[in-house]
């Protein structure tokens, strides 16, 4: 019911919800890490009319890092230390500034980067009981902040682009995996070929 009168009343809102969704579940498809987050910045952008966003990704060592962003003129090293899954804001399900100004409660550094990043709403992506990263976003392109509606359907879509995420992890894993097996049989035959004297030795049942 709360379909058809969507789609009678509130037509666009309806369309580039639905619109968003099935890209959310075609998002699993995407193996590559880096057209991955490309294909999620770009039609986040295009379909919500958010000009800044980016994507923070856990990093090889402690905490968080900028792997993806859209609009953003950040200089030097971003203080990512308010990104804290133990945050209660994750819990209930999102990060929210309603002014990026010197926001309260933070160390300066990680003030200058709320600052400087002027993104609004952090949602993260959450496997189970591990946080792979958060999306981050901005005001609209009007200046507006993002409805309800519009927060809630992100959430829907940070669900999909978690599982999206550890796919195309794993399967970069893999790949690496394959590579370094590839390699060390290269290298295995190399020697082989180039021996011109050798010798073979086997027990009685050869």
């Amino acid at each position: 019911i709360q379909g058809r009168l969507d789609r009678f009343f509130s037509r666009e809102r309806y369309d580039y919800r639905r619109t968003l969704l099935e890209f959310a579940r075609e998002l699993a498809s995407e193996l590559h890490m880096e057209r991955l987050l490309d294909r999620v910045v770009s039609r986040l952008a295009e379909t919500l009319g958010v000009d800044r966003l980016a994507i923070f990704l856990e990093s090889e060592s402690a905490g968080f890092r900028l792997v993806k962003s859209r609009g953003l003129a950040f200089s030097g090293t971003p203080d990512l230390s308010f990104l804290d899954p133990a945050r209660p804001e994750f819990e209930k399900g999102h990060l929210f500034f309603d002014s990026v100004r010197r926001p309260f409660g933070f160390a300066p550094s990680a003030q200058e980067t709320i600052e400087q990043l002027e993104l609004h709403y952090y949602l993260p992506f959450k496997l189970k009981e591990k946080t792979l990263g958060y999306l981050g976003l901005g005001k609209t392109r009007e200046g507006d902040f993002l409805s309800s509606e519009d927060v809630d359907l992100l959430r829907t879509i940070a669900g999909y682009v978690t599982i999206a995420l550890e796919n195309a992890r794993l399967y970069e894993s893999l790949e690496q995996k394959a590579r370094q097996y590839q390699a060390l049989r290269d290298f295995s035959e190399n020697i082989i070929e180039s021996i011109h004297v050798g010798v073979l030795a086997c027990d009685l049942s050869h």
